[in-house]
């Protein structure tokens, strides 16, 4: 990527009092009384998009735009300095005092480095920087040999090991956690027993038996992560509620979680809320949402994270709008987040899928299938094939209903061999997938009268609701409400109309 598409980003990702800040820092920065960075800063800063030429335009007569390829990488880096001050937070703040503790050593001023080192090893300790404290408890031992104190000596030892079965207990929970997690990410909930074979190997280390096992308030986010992890792939949505009430509760508690860990407490309060629509607790979820919403402006977050919630919030908003069949919020919902996610050129990235099925189903909801299939087509064309493997397979379960409902039965024919070749070819062609490719293969090669119709539509509602007893098979409805969709096709009522009547929403 060229310095000036790095450049521009960088300024346009500026929140305003980071650029109050650098334009006071880069005035100290003048060479011969003038300050071309600056200038160059704000000109950058004016436009809506990078234009070179007009940069130059601008600083007519001015001999130092014809440095610009080697002024656009300094201002870069100047930029990078200044936010770096501003930014300064515990890790570097204790960085910095383990320097200073370095340079009173070597000027032989012991009494005043010891007594500063002292305190610094009780704020690193206290923030769980374990390498940090084992780097200050080394510098410890050059000050008590240099001051000839060794009555000590023996205590460090002892807390060295302390602090290194912190680190190492530390470590293996992280791991074990990340582990999980990068399972879940590949494979989604799971639809077999042999599904959880890995994950079940890692739920049964000894240190996810119970938390008392670890050692540091940071360690025991991802104790409660693994738990809240395994609880999502196994579809159980009460100890799913329970763990992420835990983990909430741990950084309500302490102070530096959440300004340390804060994107650990967004996820947290992310899975609750889902947990509260799986079991269909509103008020729990309407309560939290708004909580939820003000987090960026209650502990002053960067506008990266506070874009992530955003956007982590609406998706999870529209789930709940196709829960209550509300799919009129839903698709105005949509809306206002491309239009956000246009304005701040922020990317989804992995989360994308997630949002494509959702615009796809909320479309089908409100009845534009044109839309609905657009957007559906949208995840069957998503290029990383490893991303949410149950989204990827279901979507093109969805596009064939999708077709069924448009009356595409010229392409129909061709996505349903399509369908089943990707899904065998993965292996993931459930009970439940086959009976509903059955259903719609069949339903293309006979004409059904008005009444064989209904009778089909009721055999397959009575199919799938006897397939659903099997817990790992019930797991599909949660990508699509099909039991729902039978029972418009029955009873010849808008699909909306089902969903917010089982909701407790119609009217």
């Amino acid at each position: 990527m060229r310095t000036s598409d790095e450049l521009f980003k960088l300024i346009k990702a500026l929140k305003p009092s980071e650029k109050r800040y650098f334009k006071i820092y880069a005035k100290k920065h003048v060479l011969k009384g003038k300050n071309n960075y600056l200038k160059l800063f704000e000109v950058i800063e004016r436009q809506e998009v990078y234009d070179e030429d007009l940069v130059i335009a601008h600083f007519p007569g001015q001999t130092f735009v014809k440095h610009l390829s080697s002024l656009k990488p300094y201002l870069f880096k100047l930029i990078l300095e200044s936010l770096h001050l501003y930014h300064t937070d515990i890790a570097s703040g204790i960085k910095e005092q383990i320097h200073w503790i370095t340079i009173l050593y070597e000027k032989g001023l012991y009494a005043s480095g010891y007594k500063m080192l002292v305190k610094i090893k009780e704020s690193a300790a206290s923030y769980e920087r374990f390498c940090d404290v084992l780097e200050i408890l080394e510098w410890e031992e050059r000050y008590l040999f240099a001051m000839l104190d060794v009555r000590k000596m023996e205590d460090i030892h002892l807390e060295k090991g302390k602090v290194l079965k912190k680190i190492d207990n530390y470590n293996s929970i992280k791991i074990l956690s990340t582990r999980m997690s990068m399972l879940a990410a590949k494979m989604g909930a799971s639809r077999k027993l042999g599904d959880t074979g890995l994950m079940r190997a890692c739920m049964n280390h000894r240190l996810l038996k119970n938390v008392s096992f670890i050692l540091s308030e940071k360690g025991k986010i991802y104790f409660y992560h693994s738990h809240i992890t395994f609880s999502i792939i196994q579809g159980q949505p009460e100890k799913q509620y329970d763990y992420s009430l835990m983990l909430i509760s741990l950084f309500e508690k302490s102070n530096h979680l959440m300004s340390e860990e804060i994107r650990w407490y967004i996820l947290a309060v992310n899975n609750f809320l889902y947990a509260c629509l799986r079991l269909r607790r509103y008020k729990d979820f309407d309560d939290f949402i708004g909580s939820f919403k003000k987090v960026p402006e209650k502990f002053r977050l960067p506008e990266s994270v506070a874009m992530r919630i955003y956007i982590l919030s609406s998706h999870i908003e529209m789930s709940k709008f196709l829960m209550t069949g509300e799919f009129g919020l839903g698709i105005r919902k949509i809306l206002e987040v491309q239009h956000t996610l246009d304005r701040s050129m922020v990317k989804m990235d992995k989360i994308r899928i997630q949002f494509f099925y959702n615009y796809s189903q909320l479309y089908f909801g409100a009845g534009d299938l044109k839309n609905a299939l657009h957007w559906c087509n949208m995840v069957i064309r998503e290029p990383e094939a490893d991303i949410r493997q149950d989204i990827q397979s279901f979507a093109r379960i969805f596009n064939l209903v999708i077709h069924y409902e448009l009356g595409n039965q010229d392409l129909l024919e061709y996505a349903i061999r399509s369908t089943y070749r990707f899904l065998r070819k993965r292996e993931r062609l459930y009970e439940f997938e086959k009976i509903v490719i059955d259903f719609l293969r069949k339903g293309m090669t006979r004409l059904y009268n008005d009444s064989e119709l209904m009778q089909a539509f009721q055999d397959l509602k009575k199919r799938i609701e006897d397939i659903s007893k099997n817990p790992f098979e019930r797991k599909a409805l949660e990508y699509f409400d099909f039991i729902s969709w039978l029972e418009s096709k029955i009873q010849r009522k808008p699909f909306a109309e089902i969903v917010k009547s089982k909701a407790g929403f119609a009217g």
